[in-house]
């Protein structure tokens, strides 16, 4: 099981990275998004050398938090592996508490929804 939340979270970070939430930004803003809750939902086993693809859907965000689900599937057989359910949430790496998006992020939030 363990290594399901691994993939999720190695593929979720190049995901997020490539929708504007990557290293950058949280280099330039100081920035990050902190995962408060994540609920995995095993569906098929897939085994040690399985291709993988996962894909990100935003569902909905606000001021400080943004809800997405992940979705896991085994590339050959085409099946759905596993889902997860993650919410994250903008936190300041100062003060390591919540803080609001700022404007730019809430543009390109709403964008990507």
């Amino acid at each position: 099981m363990a290594c399901y939340a691994m993939v999720f979270d190695l593929l979720g970070h190049e995901i997020f990275g490539d929708c504007g939430f990557g290293a950058d930004w949280t280099r330039q803003s100081r920035l990050g998004l902190f995962t408060v809750h994540a609920g995995i939902d095993y569906r098929r086993e897939v085994r040690e050398g399985d291709s993988l693809r996962v894909t990100l859907a935003l569902q909905r965000h606000d001021d400080k938090r943004l809800f997405a689900r992940l979705d896991m599937h085994q590339v050959e057989q085409g099946y759905l592996a596993a889902t997860m359910a993650q919410t994250s949430l903008c936190a300041s790496l100062q003060t390591r508490r919540a803080t609001t998006f700022p404007p730019p992020m809430h543009e390109r939030l709403a964008a990507l929804m």
